[in-house]
């Protein structure tokens, strides 16, 4: 975050931060397209970040911000499912053969 704040002098909604971002098209392009894997986001820094991520496979956390989740009421909305990532835009892509060294 510290880099693009820097390259675009933007401050960036939960929503819009481009790590979240980068996540979720992660998490709906694997889904999507049925890769048997876990998406796992990492290093956010506050619960806002976290929430936007609500229902991916697997999150890191700092132990602060998991007391102030515990002290919410309820759960965040999931927005990570099968579905979302099903309706999301992410297009597979296929690759015929390796990039040649060197080009």
């Amino acid at each position: 975050m510290n880099w693009h704040k820097a390259k675009t002098g933007n401050e960036y909604a939960h929503a819009e931060d481009p790590r979240v971002q980068s996540v979720t098209a992660i998490y709906n392009y694997h889904k999507k397209f049925d890769y048997a894997t876990e998406v796992m986001g990492a290093s956010f820094r506050n619960n806002g970040e976290s929430t936007e991520l609500a229902g991916c496979d697997l999150l890191t956390t700092s132990p602060n911000l998991l007391e102030e989740l515990q002290e919410t009421k309820g759960y965040p909305p999931r927005k990570f499912t099968e579905k979302t990532a099903n309706v999301s835009g992410a297009e597979k892509i296929s690759l015929t053969k390796y990039p040649s060294v060197g080009s």
